[in-house]
């Protein structure tokens, strides 16, 4: 979770800020143990979830100015690099994040249905 750009091939950005925030109000005080990275604290998953919102944000900024394609990837990738360049997996991962993002916020994204016991 520390500093590590997720793969979002199978997820929703809007369900991670949801998870996120509500980790957030009924366990302030824990150690998180991701599956992937070292143990977080919650300003490191508040971190984690500000970068969901960053990118959602700037995604749906530049899609309101007409960016698709290699043009939407240039253009967030620019306004990302600052604040999560540094973290691992940032060029391949937040690359393929914004296009899944993207189709996301504009309801193409296939997402996988929880089977329910």
């Amino acid at each position: 979770m520390e500093n590590r750009v997720p793969n979002l091939i199978d997820a929703s950005t809007d369900l991670w800020i949801e998870t996120l925030d509500k980790l957030l109000t009924n366990h302030a005080k824990a150690i998180f143990v991701p599956g992937h990275g070292d143990a977080a604290n919650a300003d490191d998953v508040r971190f984690f979830r500000d970068y969901f919102t960053a990118l959602r944000k700037s995604v749906a900024k530049f899609q309101k100015e007409g960016k698709s394609g290699d043009a939407l990837i240039e253009a967030v990738m620019a306004e990302l690099k600052p604040a999560y360049g540094k973290w691992t997996f940032f060029d391949p991962f937040v690359k393929r994040g914004i296009g899944f993002t993207a189709a996301e916020l504009k309801g193409e994204k296939r997402l996988p249905v929880p089977v329910k016991n």
